[in-house]
């Protein structure tokens, strides 16, 4: 085995991260996953990399072991992100497609773009970003013109 593996600081920093996460110190963790203090040590400063039965243990212990080898966080969804990715498998092409063009534009307009695009379709015309105009109001599905009271 490479104990110089390029990856090994870099999964050793992800795994001191999760220890002070959860609160433990390095022989607090050392003892709950099973090994010694001396391979914890080894673990969080590259020297070594950690097996897959530690991994299991960090797991059991809520460490996110995902983050830990990948640096992705890895942890379970919501219940509302899990309803989200259900009912997006679900949908069509086309609305998985709308679906990803609201995202887009609201991480846009969160990420303080300004301006619009407006683009037709089979769905009508489309608003990607903010508008933003001081005294405008925008009707959506309003009374057609000569039907007010």
């Amino acid at each position: 085995m490479n104990t110089n593996f390029s990856n090994g600081e870099a999964i050793g920093a992800r795994l001191r991260a999760e220890r002070k996460r959860l609160g433990l110190t390095q022989a607090e963790l050392a003892d709950r996953a099973g090994v010694t203090s001396v391979t914890q040590r080894n673990y969080e400063s590259g020297k070594r990399a950690p097996d897959a039965l530690y991994l299991a243990s960090m797991a059991q212990l809520g460490a996110d072991v995902q983050f830990i080898v990948t640096g992705l966080a890895g942890r379970e969804p919501t219940v509302d992100e899990a309803e989200l990715l259900s009912r997006y498998r679900a949908a069509s092409p086309e609305v998985q497609s709308v679906i990803r063009a609201a995202l887009g534009a609201a991480a846009r307009v969160e990420a303080g773009a300004s301006g619009a695009t407006i683009s037709g379709g089979s769905q009508g015309q489309v608003v990607f970003g903010g508008a933003h105009q001081p005294g405008m109001t925008i009707n959506v599905g309003g009374s057609k013109k000569g039907s007010e009271k």
